[in-house]
């Protein structure tokens, strides 16, 4: 077996919440800042998706200083100092659970220009020794989405944390599964050989196997053991079975009672592999699903098996992709909103604000919201549709020609007359307007496997690829 490798000094993904010490944030323009202390790798990921550029954090980090001796050069220090940075570019370490923000100097400091750049490390408590766990973040703006998020990053609650084994004759993962972040902790390509004589040699295999990813789930629990929810052990075939019985064993061998202790959470489903994706599988199996009711990994595993079976069975009440969706949801149509998060966290401010509406208006019509989690195997496969989709509280089996009839009106109201008319009827925008904006100027809409450019002239062409019919209209407009 080919361990990916893991850390010891690793923390948990989840356990206790994020604690913000200080709020100022004016509730005339949104402008203002919180202070944070983050606890665990979840909370990092957490102010990840609330990061913007132009916000400003502050945080104490070390700086290389030269020193002058004599009027000459004299070599450098490492010293230790607070800084405020306004966001350029940000990095999000899944292995470590750490933020790297990069961009200028804002603050005046003794020992660093103003103007200059700096990349600033944050982490939770215990993590690696450069990075601050303490930090303010700033806004000139918190808009819904960025509220919406630090209130649930802030929401006391119980640890839910699962341990996930996914295991087959050619390849298995130990992942840890919180609320927001599946983590690949181990990944193994075992060679196991075919049966020869006695077995002999296939069993050696076999049992090395077993005992690799022992170890990687003793490793990923980090003593945590009577938190843990529950502990999957998924595949195909007799495997992982006989690594549970392994497992046990070696635990009664070995007299490790935190092994022996959890027996009770251990579950042994059937997965089509022994890859990440065969433990969402998993958590769809009538037998686990009871048990994780109550988990966010499981809410949006079951949610999206829902759209599916939506999608086969009553395809009229179920739309994917920004454009169907934003006109749904606009009308108050969305009983229930499915969107991953990396929508959420554009870098384009037009096309956040998009999406950000979106979820407002489906809100504010008393829908539901279901906001995945991209380190989540449901919020990848969300965003193999789009990364958005809706459940309709009743069927619109007319639905193109509804947005195609808008698209045709709104050209009507910008043309001459029309214009005028419109304005003076007083008529709102709508979500086609909306749609607009957050395309102009090149940006592309993710729906699927299509994909839709323009540019910036008043005649632009539009190119559509890919199989979705529904995208005929928006050619058309």
């Amino acid at each position: 077996p080919r361990p990916a490798g893991t850390r010891p000094d690793r923390v948990s993904a989840g356990g206790s919440k994020m604690r913000v010490t200080k709020r100022e944030i004016s509730a005339k323009d949104g402008e203002g800042s919180v202070k944070i202390t983050a606890e665990v790798p979840e909370d990092v990921w957490h102010v990840y998706n609330m990061l913007q550029a132009t916000d400003v954090v502050t945080a104490g980090t070390t700086r290389k200083i030269a020193r002058d001796i004599g009027g000459g050069p004299g070599g450098s220090d490492r010293v230790r100092i607070n800084l405020s940075v306004a966001v350029e570019n940000i990095v999000f370490d899944t292995d470590l659970g750490e933020l790297r923000v990069s961009g200028k100097v804002v603050n005046e400091n003794p020992h660093v220009k103003k103007g200059s750049y700096h990349t600033l490390e944050l982490g939770a408590a215990g993590a690696s020794r450069s990075a601050a766990h303490i930090f303010t973040l700033y806004k000139s703006s918190w808009d819904a989405e960025s509220l919406r998020r630090l209130r649930e990053a802030s929401k006391p609650g119980a640890n839910s944390d699962i341990i996930g084994i996914a295991i087959s004759s050619t390849q298995a993962v130990v992942c840890l599964v919180s609320e927001h972040m599946t983590i690949v902790r181990a990944s193994f390509e075992p060679h196991i050989p075919r049966a020869r004589g006695d077995g002999s040699g296939q069993k050696k295999a076999v049992e090395a196997l077993y005992g690799t990813i022992y170890e990687a789930l003793l490793s990923t629990a980090e003593g945590r053991f009577a938190d843990l929810k529950l502990v999957i052990v998924a595949g195909p075939g007799f495997m992982k079975s006989a690594f549970f019985d392994f497992a046990m064993a070696k635990a009664a061998r070995d007299g490790n009672k935190d092994i022996l202790s959890i027996k009770g959470k251990f579950a042994v489903v059937d997965a089509t592999g022994g890859h990440k994706r065969s433990l969402e599988e998993a958590m769809r199996d009538p037998v686990i699903a009871p048990m994780l009711e109550d988990t966010k990994a499981a809410g949006e595993v079951k949610a999206l098996a829902d759209f599916w079976n939506m999608m086969r069975e009553d395809s009229d009440r179920a739309v994917y992709g920004p454009r169907h969706v934003a006109y749904t949801a606009n009308c108050g149509s969305v009983g229930k909103l499915l969107i991953c998060d990396e929508l959420l966290r554009s870098s384009d401010p037009a096309e956040r604000r998009f999406y950000v509406r979106m979820t407002e208006d489906v809100e504010e019509n008393g829908g539901e919201l279901l906001v995945f989690s991209s380190l989540h195997a449901s919020g990848q496969a969300l965003m193999e549709i789009g990364g958005v989709a809706g459940m309709l509280r009743a069927p619109l089996p007319d639905l193109d020609m509804l947005i195609d009839q808008e698209a045709a009106r709104k050209a009507h109201a910008s043309s001459g007359a029309g214009a005028a008319a419109a304005a003076a009827s007083g008529e709102a925008d709508t979500a086609m307007a909306a749609l607009e904006r957050a395309i102009d100027g090149s940006l592309r809409l993710r729906d699927g496997a299509e994909s839709v450019t323009t540019d910036n002239s008043s005649n632009a062409d539009w190119e559509v690829e890919g199989g979705d019919p529904r995208l005929t209209g928006l050619a058309e407009a």
